[in-house]
C-alpha cells in the first residue's frame, strides 16, 4: 500500500523523493529484522549490509546479539567491512559470543 501511495505521489509531483524511499527501505529492514523467523532476519541483515547506509548499521550490531550463530556470522562479516569506531567496538564485543566460530572469526 505504501509503495502504491508513493508511486501516486511521485507521478503527481513528477519527481522522486529519495529521502522518503530511504525511510521506507529502512522501515522494511527494521520490520524484517524484528521478526522471529531467522530466514527473514537473515534477509534483513543482507539488506542492511548491501545498503551501505549508516542508519542501517544498528541492524548489523543487533545481529551480533542474535542467538543463531549463522546470523551472528553474517553480521560479523558485514561489520568487518564497515570502517568506523562503532563497528570496531561491535567487533570487539563479538569476541564474547558463546559460539566458538564467532569468537575465532
Amino acid at each position: 500500500q505504501a509503495i502504491k501511495n508513493y508511486r501516486a505521489l511521485a507521478a503527481a509531483n513528477q519527481k522522486q523523493d529519495y529521502e522518503l524511499l530511504q525511510k521506507m527501505g529502512l522501515g522494511i529492514l527494521q520490520h524484517g529484522f524484528s521478526q522471529s523467523d531467522p530466514e527473514i532476519q537473515l534477509l534483513s541483515l543482507f539488506g542492511a549490509a548491501i545498503s551501505a547506509n549508516q542508519e542501517a548499521h544498528y541492524i548489523l550490531r543487533e545481529g551480533l546479539k542474535n542467538k543463531h550463530p549463522q546470523i551472528q556470522y553474517i553480521a560479523l562479516q558485514a561489520l568487518a567491512k564497515v570502517h568506523n569506531d562503532e563497528a570496531d567496538q561491535s567487533l570487539v564485543g563479538a569476541m564474547g559470543s558463546s559460539h566458538l566460530l564467532i569468537r575465532l572469526e
